[in-house]
């Protein structure tokens, strides 16, 4: 009785919290709204978000899953489409978005055939081992969403401002993924256990990185960032800007971009 309890109390935690990964981009999309600017906001997090709802969605369904893992996956789908279309309304690197949203079409679509597949008896398998397959899928997908802040970690070493750090995203994500950890230990699940610890310390790691490189703040509270030109870019045809903290601390002087904070 006593486990069951502690199971069932901790699916409604990993539950809430999983809903709170899918927003956690939301602060930094209204940011990019109301600036009409994407700043130091990567649009990776939110594409590997759309992509590990999807996976999850499917297996949420082939497991019969339907409530909380495959309402909550569609749930994340849908919004992270909104997000994904704010910020490429906004963007300035929109060939590069649609690259990356091509790549990743590409192999969800390969992933959804083979299920499709698999489910009919194509491919012979039995529906224990595809959702085995998927189930791995899954847990790549899973550990690619929750380390893609890392891509910015050089950038904010560089820059010594960890504006480009999607702190609200890296913070839902710690306390989640050491909930399903947690959970993982006490279903006994490896599957679960070990895809979530490594995302934990992700996590943890880019916590610490924007603690040690946090960005400075104005006098309204907003971080600051000079946008300085790098002149040897411009043979490349691209421009070439860099973030750096700001030098002064009258803002009304310089030329700032403010930045609400979120990833990778």
């Amino acid at each position: 009785m006593g486990e069951a309890v502690y199971v069932t109390v901790l699916r409604v935690l990993t539950t809430i919290t999983a809903v709170l990964v899918v927003l956690a981009p939301a602060p930094d999309v209204v940011g990019i709204y109301r600036r009409k600017g994407t700043g130091d906001v990567r649009v990776l997090p939110i594409v590997m978000i759309f992509c590990n709802s999807h996976i999850w969605a499917m297996y949420g369904y082939e497991t019969d899953d339907i409530f909380p893992l495959f309402a909550e996956s569609v749930f994340g789908e849908v919004v992270n489409l909104v997000f994904l279309f704010v910020y490429y309304r906004f963007s300035t690197e929109r060939k590069y978005i649609r690259r990356l949203c091509f790549w990743s079409a590409v192999a969800l679509v390969i992933v959804t055939l083979y299920v499709i597949l698999a489910t009919t008896g194509v491919t012979h398998e039995s529906h224990s081992e595809m959702k085995t397959i998927l189930g791995y899928v899954s847990v790549v997908i899973n550990i690619c969403m929750y380390g893609s802040p890392l891509a910015a970690m050089v950038h904010v070493v560089r820059t010594k401002s960890a504006a480009s750090i999607p702190i609200v995203f890296c913070a839902v994500s710690f306390v989640n993924c050491a909930l399903w950890t947690v959970f993982g230990v006490g279903i006994d699940d490896m599957f679960v256990l070990a895809p979530n610890a490594i995302a934990t310390v992700l996590s943890a790691v880019q916590i610490v990185l924007y603690g040690v490189y946090r960005p400075k703040k104005g006098a309204g509270g907003e971080e600051l960032l000079i946008m300085e030109h790098n002149a040897s870019s411009l043979s490349g045809g691209k421009p070439g800007w860099v973030a750096v903290a700001s030098p002064v601390e009258d803002a009304s002087i310089i030329n700032t971009v403010s930045h609400v904070g979120i990833n990778c």
